[in-house]
C-alpha cells in the first residue's frame, strides 16, 4: 500500500511525490495508457520519477533566482551603506572595501584590494592597529579599537573599527565608523565644562578677594582722612588705596569670566561705545601703532554694558600689541549682518587658515564688530585654545593669560558669538557678532567716565541691623557707620540678627550680606519683614549681581520683585558709598 501525504505530513519527500502522481494523472487522463500490460507499472513509475525531477529543477532554478536577487541587495546595502566596510587579512592588507570606506580613506573603490590598511592609518595608531589586529584573530580581543585616519592631526578623520572572523578564519570584516563630529562635540563638551568649573572657581575666589579688599581700601580711605594731607604716611595711605582699586579691577575680570559681574545692559549704539573707547586704546598702544576706527554709517544697536564691551575691546587691542612687538595696524570696524542661515563651526573651519569659534552662530541680525591686526598671527594649536583660561604665549610675568577668556565670558554674558581667523605671519581677526536690538539710537554711557566723589550725607542717630559673617569686614563696616552718626547693632549670622530683632528694640535699616553660613540674608529680610514690614533692607555682596535683590516672604516664597527688590551695595565699596546707598534706602524707606 502506498504512503499518502496524511500519513507524514512532514516529509518533503511524499509529499513531492504526491504532487509527481497527481500530475501524472492529469496527463494520463489526456492520453490513457494500455489496459492489462505488466511494465506499465514500471514505465509508470518512471515517467513520475521523471516529473519529480522536473519540479525539482524547476524548485532549484526558482531558488537560484531568488538567491541572486538577495545577493545583489546584499551587495548594493554593502557598497551603498553610509558605514565603511573592509575585509581584512592579519598584517592589514585589504581584500575588499564598499564605497564608504573608499571616501572615508579618501581612494577609489578599484585601487583599495591589494593596500596597506595601515597606510590609511596616522603613525601614532599603526602599533595600536596590528595589536588590535591580532587580538581580532586570536578572538582574544575585548571590544571596538579606535583611531586617527592619516593626515594633519587638527583635521584627521576619527574611525571607530569593530570586526567579526570570516567563516574560515583567514580574514575578517571591519566596519568602520566616522566619529569625528562625536569627539570634537564630546572636546567642546568638556572645555565648557572646563570653563564653567574655573568660573566657579574664579568667582568664589573673586568673592573672598573681595571682602579683603573692602577691609584693605576701606582702612586705608580711613588712614588716609586722618592724616595731614602733606604726610608721609597720607601718600603711603594713597598707595595703598590706589593698589586697592587696581585689585578690584582683577576681581572684576575674574566676575567678568565667571559670568558673575553686574552689567547694566540696554541698547546702546556699538558706533558710540567704540569712538568712546578708542581715544584710551590709542594711549595705552602707543605711538608705533596705527589704531583705525571705521565706524558704520548708521547706527548698530546692540544690548550691551557699554564697560563691558569697552573691556572686550580693550583685551583684544591689547592682546593684537602684544602680537606686534615692533608696531603696526589695529583696525576696529563695525557693520550690520543679517545671516538668513546658521554658521556652523564644522563650515568655519574650511574657511580660514586656523578657525577658532565657541559654538555655532545661529540664523539672525547681528551687529558685527571686527578687530584685526597686522601682527605674527597664530598656529592652528595656539587657536583651538585660544579662550581657556590661563593659556598664553606670552613668557612668565608678560601676563596672566585671562584676556581672551575674559572676552568670552563677556561675549556669552550678551548673547554674542567669536570667531577668530589667524595664519601664522598673516595676522589674527576677532569676529564680534551681538545680536541686533530693536531700539532707536540713544547717548551712549562713556565706556570708561571717570565719576566724582559723592557728597557724603551725615546719619540721623537712626539704628541699623549689621549682619557679617565675615569679622573684619563687619568691623570696619560699623567704624564707617558709627563714624557717619549711626547707631549700629552687629551680628555674626542669621541666627545671631533674629535675636537681637526679637525684642522691640527700633531697627530702622538692615544692612546684611547676602551669602552667609545658616540662614542668608534673603531668608534674615523675609523673616524680620514678617514682623516688621516696612523695613529698609541694603544687601551686602562680594559676588557682584544685579542692583537689586527680592525678598522671600516668611514662607520663602518670591513676591513681584517690584513689591519686594532691595539695594545692593557690591564689596569692595568705598566709604562715600556705602554712605550715599545707606542714606538713599533710609530716605526712600
Amino acid at each position: 500500500m502506498t504512503a499518502s501525504v496524511d500519513d507524514a505530513p512532514d516529509r518533503p519527500d511524499l509529499l513531492l511525490r504526491e504532487r509527481a502522481e497527481s500530475a501524472l494523472r492529469r496527463r494520463e487522463a489526456l492520453v490513457p495508457p494500455p489496459v492489462g500490460a505488466d511494465p506499465m507499472r514500471m514505465i509508470h513509475e518512471l515517467q513520475v520519477h521523471q516529473i519529480e525531477l522536473e519540479m525539482q529543477y524547476e524548485e532549484l532554478l526558482a531558488a537560484r533566482a531568488e538567491s541572486e536577487q538577495e545577493r545583489a541587495r546584499f551587495v548594493d546595502l554593502y557598497n551603498h551603506a553610509p558605514i565603511g566596510y573592509l575585509t581584512l587579512l592579519p598584517d592589514g592588507t585589504i581584500l575588499r572595501a564598499n564605497q564608504a570606506s573608499s571616501i572615508l580613506l579618501g581612494e577609489t573603490r578599484d585601487t583599495l584590494p591589494g593596500q596597506s590598511f595601515l597606510l590609511h592609518v596616522g603613525p601614532v595608531d599603526r602599533r595600536r592597529l596590528l595589536r588590535w589586529l591580532c587580538e581580532v584573530f586570536d578572538e582574544s580581543g575585548d571590544g571596538p579599537c579606535e583611531l586617527a585616519l592619516a593626515g594633519d592631526a587638527p583635521t584627521a578623520r576619527v574611525v571607530r573599527l569593530e570586526a567579526v572572523l570570516g567563516p574560515d578564519r583567514t580574514d575578517c570584516r571591519v566596519a568602520l565608523l566616522d566619529v569625528t563630529e562625536h569627539r570634537r562635540l564630546e572636546s567642546a563638551l568638556r572645555q565648557s565644562q572646563r570653563m564653567e568649573s574655573v568660573g566657579r572657581l574664579a568667582g568664589g575666589i573673586a568673592h573672598d578677594f573681595n571682602n579683603l579688599l573692602t577691609v584693605i581700601n576701606g582702612y586705608a580711605e580711613v588712614l588716609q582722612e586722618s592724616l595731614a594731607a602733606d604726610s608721609e604716611l597720607a601718600d603711603v595711605a594713597r598707595e595703598i588705596g590706589q593698589a586697592g582699586a587696581r585689585a578690584a579691577t582683577i576681581t572684576g575680570q575674574l566676575l567678568s569670566f565667571s559670568r558673575r559681574q553686574p552689567l547694566e545692559v540696554r541698547a546702546l549704539d556699538v558706533n558710540t561705545v567704540v569712538l568712546d573707547i578708542g581715544p584710551l586704546i590709542g594711549r595705552l598702544l602707543g605711538p608705533e601703532f596705527d589704531l583705525q576706527l571705521v565706524v558704520h554709517r548708521e547706527a548698530v544697536m546692540a544690548t550691551i554694558d557699554a564697560g563691558q564691551f569697552g573691556q572686550v575691546l580693550m583685551n583684544l587691542a591689547l592682546n593684537a600689541r602684544d602680537a606686534m612687538p615692533h608696531g603696526g595696524t589695529i583696525a576696529i570696524h563695525t557693520g550690520v549682518l543679517r545671516l538668513s542661515g546658521p554658521i556652523r563651526r564644522s563650515a568655519m573651519e574650511v574657511e580660514a587658515p586656523h578657525v577658532a569659534a565657541e559654538s555655532d552662530i545661529p540664523a539672525g541680525g547681528y551687529a558685527l564688530v571686527t578687530v584685526t591686526d597686522t601682527g605674527t598671527g597664530m598656529v592652528a594649536a595656539t587657536a583651538e585654545h585660544l579662550f581657556e583660561p590661563f593659556v598664553t604665549t606670552k613668557e612668565v610675568g608678560k601676563g596672566t593669560g585671562l584676556g581672551l577668556a575674559l572676552v568670552y565670558g563677556i561675549m556669552q554674558q550678551f548673547g554674542g558669538y567669536i570667531i577668530v581667523e589667524s595664519a601664522l605671519g598673516r595676522g589674527s581677526a576677532f569676529m564680534l557678532y551681538l545680536p541686533l536690538a530693536n531700539a532707536p539710537p540713544v547717548e551712549s554711557a562713556r565706556a570708561f567716565a571717570l565719576t566724582g566723589a559723592t557728597p557724603r550725607r551725615a546719619g540721623r542717630k537712626e539704628t541699623i541691623l549689621l549682619v557679617e559673617d565675615e569679622r573684619a569686614v563687619r568691623a570696619l563696616t560699623r567704624r564707617l557707620l558709627e563714624a557717619d552718626g549711626y547707631t549700629v547693632l552687629e551680628a555674626a549670622s542669621g541666627e545671631e540678627a533674629l535675636q537681637l530683632a526679637a525684642g522691640d528694640t527700633p531697627i530702622d535699616l538692615l544692612l546684611t550680606d547676602v551669602r552667609m553660613p545658616g540662614i542668608d540674608g534673603q531668608t534674615l529680610a523675609g523673616r524680620l519683614r514678617a514682623t516688621r514690614a516696612h523695613l529698609p533692607v541694603l544687601f551686602m555682596s562680594g559676588y557682584a549681581g544685579p542692583s537689586e535683590v527680592v525678598i522671600p516672604d516668611e514662607h520663602g516664597a518670591l513676591p513681584n520683585p517690584r513689591d519686594a527688590a532691595a539695594r545692593l551695595v557690591h564689596k569692595p565699596f568705598t566709604e562715600a558709598t556705602l554712605a550715599r546707598m545707606v542714606r538713599e534706602v533710609l530716605d526712600r524707606g
